[in-house]
């Protein structure tokens, strides 16, 4: 089942340039860039695939420029093993302060970790 909410607040249905896209995020607080697990939630998964690649713009590739030079929001691969994703940054930090708290870095606890925030 796609996700169409996080915390009560609905999501934007689609992202359609960079002020969508970082509102997705601000809404989101962490939303993986690339399709995974949970369908429906990633960046990849909201935006038309018209968007994608067009003669003026490489869609979302371009926007992510703009979102993290906002100076809001983190972009890395810190999910799933090494997936790109974007994190308020609150929610990076809180991310980033779990993963030092464990003696060990493991992939799936990590997604435990998202799949927990997303409830």
């Amino acid at each position: 089942m796609p996700i169409d909410s996080h915390s009560g607040n609905p999501l934007p249905p689609t992202v359609t340039g960079p002020e969508a896209m970082l509102q997705t995020v601000r809404e989101a607080g962490l939303i993986p860039f690339f399709a995974n697990p949970i369908s429906g939630y990633s960046i990849e998964e909201k935006t038309p695939p018209g968007d994608w690649f067009t003669a003026e713009s490489l869609g979302p590739w371009d926007w992510k420029i703009h979102c993290v030079q906002s100076g809001e929001i983190a972009y890395g691969k810190f999910l799933y093993g090494g997936e790109a994703a974007f994190a308020t940054v609150d929610d990076y930090r809180e991310l980033m302060n779990w993963r030092r708290s464990q003696p060990l870095y493991a992939p799936s606890a990590t997604r435990a970790l998202m799949e927990k925030m997303l409830r």
